[in-house]
C-alpha cells in the first residue's frame, strides 16, 4: 500500500531550461537573480505599503482611540507581512524587460498596488474558507473573534471577527485602487480587469465548493485561469507592459506564459494545501480537503480512484464528512496515482511556460529570470 508523506515528492529537472541553448545563465544563477529581485521588491513593497497607511491613516493612527489604533495594528501587521512578492515582481520584471527602469514611482505603486489587491484577497478568502491559520500565524477574523470571546462582549464572536476582517480587506482594496490613481488607462484598465477575474474566480470557487465535486465534471481549470493564472502572473506582466506602452507587444506571450504558469502555481498549491509542510506553508495541512475545494486533484481522484473509494473525496466538505476522511482522501490520492498525474501536469505546464518566455520581446536578462521564476513558482515548497 502507498503511504502518504509530505512535502513535493518529484523535483524537476532541468531539462526544460538546458533545452533553451547556451544563453540562458545555469540555473543557479538564475534562481539567485530571481531570489534577489524577491528580497529587493519586497523592502520596497515594505516601505511603499507603510507610508500610504501613514499618510492615509495619520488622523486615526495620532488619535487617541486604542482600539481603532490596535485594528489598524492588525491591518498594518497582514500587509507588511512578507509573502512571496511574485505578483510585483512580474509587475517590475516585464516593466524593466520592456526598456522601463524598475525604480520609477509608477511602476513602483503599481506593484504595490497589486500586492495590496493580494492582501485584500486573502482576508476576504481567509473569511470565505473559515481559515484559522495564514503565514503560520492566526487569521484575522479568527483573532477578533477570540478578543470577543475573551471579553465577554455582546452578539456573536464569529460575525463580529468577519466584520472586522471583511472592513480590513476592504481598506486594503481602497489602497490598492488609491496607488493607481496617477497610472495611464491602459495600465488602469489592466488593474481593474485583475479585479474583476479574481471576483469572478471566487465566486466560482465558493459556488463549485457548494455543489461539491462532480465525477466526469471539470471545473477546476476555469476557476484556476480566472483566480489564479491572470491574476497572480498574466495580469501583472499585462501591467508592467502597459507602464511601458508597449502592451501590444507583449500581450500574446504574456498570456501564454501568465495562464501556463498560473495554473501551475495553483496546481502546486493544491498539493501543498493537501500533503504540504505546515510549517513551509503556514496552513494547516488538509484543509483545503477539509473544506471540500474543488481542485484538479480532486477531479483527477475521482476519475481514477477505485469506486469504493468515491464517497470519501465526494462527501469531502460536506455534512456527511466523517472523522479520518481528510487522511482517508490523502492516502486515496496518492494510491490512485492523482498525486503522481498532478505533479506530471505541473511539469508539462512549466515547460509550455517557458518556451513562451521566448517570444516576449524583452531583454536577455529578464528573459532569464522569468525562467528562473517559472522554476521557483512552479516547484516551491511554501
Amino acid at each position: 500500500m502507498a503511504t502518504v508523506t509530505d512535502g513535493p515528492h518529484n523535483p524537476q529537472s532541468a531539462s526544460s531550461l538546458n533545452s533553451l541553448g547556451d544563453s540562458v545563465p545555469s540555473d543557479e544563477g538564475i534562481v539567485t537573480r530571481v531570489l534577489d529581485d524577491l528580497k529587493e521588491i519586497d523592502r520596497d513593497v515594505r516601505s511603499r505599503i507603510e507610508k500610504v497607511i501613514d499618510e492615509t491613516m495619520s488622523p486615526w493612527l495620532d488619535g487617541d482611540d486604542p482600539e481603532i489604533k490596535a485594528v489598524l495594528g492588525s491591518y498594518r501587521a497582514m500587509a507588511l507581512t512578507s509573502g512571496k512578492r511574485l505578483r510585483p515582481a512580474f509587475v517590475r520584471w516585464a516593466f524593466e524587460g520592456l526598456g522601463g527602469d524598475p525604480r520609477s514611482p509608477e511602476v513602483r505603486d503599481a506593484s504595490v498596488a497589486v500586492e495590496l489587491l493580494h492582501t485584500f484577497a486573502l482576508i476576504h478568502d481567509d473569511v470565505m474558507d473559515e481559515a484559522v491559520a495564514r503565514r503560520g500565524v492566526p487569521t484575522i477574523h479568527v483573532t477578533y473573534a477570540d478578543l470577543h470571546r475573551s471579553r465577554r462582549l455582546r452578539g456573536d464572536a464569529v460575525h463580529h471577527g468577519n466584520s472586522i476582517a471583511i472592513l480590513m480587506g476592504d481598506l486594503a482594496f481602497a489602497h490598492a485602487a488609491l496607488l493607481m490613481t496617477g497610472a495611464p488607462p491602459t495600465a488602469t484598465s489592466v488593474f481593474y480587469q485583475m479585479c474583476s477575474d479574481l471576483m469572478v474566480g471566487q465566486y466560482l470557487d465558493i459556488a463549485a465548493a457548494a455543489r461539491g465535486p462532480v465525477e466526469g465534471v471539470e471545473v477546476a481549470d476555469r476557476i484556476m485561469e480566472l483566480k489564479t493564472a491572470r491574476y497572480t502572473v498574466e495580469g501583472p506582466l499585462l501591467l508592467g507592459a502597459a507602464l511601458a506602452g508597449r502592451s501590444d507587444e507583449m500581450a500574446t506571450a504574456a498570456r501564454s506564459y501568465g495562464r501556463q504558469l498560473g495554473r501551475a502555481f495553483q496546481l502546486r498549491d493544491d498539493l501543498l494545501g493537501a500533503f504540504g509542510n505546515p510549517d513551509l506553508t503556514g496552513k494547516p495541512v488538509g484543509g483545503d480537503l477539509a473544506q471540500g475545494k474543488v481542485t484538479r486533484l480532486i477531479e483527477v481522484g475521482l476519475a481514477t480512484c477505485r469506486p469504493e473509494d468515491r464517497p470519501v473525496l465526494t462527501r469531502l466538505g460536506s455534512d456527511q464528512m466523517l472523522e479520518g476522511d481528510v487522511e482517508r482522501a490523502r492516502r486515496i490520492l496518492v494510491e490512485c496515482g492523482a498525486r503522481a498525474e498532478i505533479e506530471q501536469l505541473i511539469d508539462g505546464l512549466l515547460a509550455d511556460a517557458i518556451h513562451s518566455v521566448g517570444r516576449m520581446p524583452v531583454t536577455p536578462e529578464i528573459r532569464s529570470v522569468l525562467i528562473g521564476a517559472a522554476r521557483l513558482v512552479a516547484h516551491r515548497e511554501g
